[in-house]
């Protein structure tokens, strides 16, 4: 069983365009070999970080309050990240993959692969990142006078 202390569930808002829905959600400080892999119907929202080699899959959505690490993410809706998506250098494929079923959010993306049915915007920098986007990609924020893409595919 579970601790307590890693895992809290509660109900989450989701608006849409034409009303509002509750959708459960499961609420962690961290994901990393203690917690596990993440297998959820609903949404997830991390705290903190997700360690290298984790893996969440959610029917809603996913917000991570830190960094995203050589991981991967599969959300039905969509997937925010305060800091940023870090991947490692490999040949084949990325190390860290953010698949979204809605838009993807992120401060920054370095060799990392993100793909949404909708939106995708990294507000600092994208480096050396593969993004696929069935509406806009927007590498940019206001407040910042540089953005850029470097070497993204």
């Amino acid at each position: 069983m579970m601790s307590a202390l890693l895992f809290q569930p509660v109900k989450m808002p989701i608006r849409h365009p034409d009303g509002v829905e509750v959708d459960d959600a499961l609420v962690l400080k961290t994901v990393n070999p203690t917690t596990g892999h993440i297998k959820f119907s609903g949404s997830v929202v991390v705290r903190g970080d997700v360690a290298p080699g984790m893996k969440i899959l959610a029917s809603g959505s996913v917000t991570i309050g830190g960094t995203v690490e050589s991981a991967s993410i599969r959300a039905g809706g969509d997937i925010v990240v305060q800091h940023g998506v870090i991947g490692r250098q490999r040949e084949s494929s990325p190390t860290c993959q953010l698949v979204s079923g809605g838009s993807i959010v992120a401060t920054f993306a370095q060799f990392s692969s993100l793909k949404a049915e909708d939106n995708v915007h990294v507000k600092l920098h994208a480096c050396n990142a593969y993004i696929e986007a069935g509406g806009n990609v927007v590498i940019s924020e206001k407040l910042r006078k540089q953005s850029g893409i470097y070497g993204a595919w």
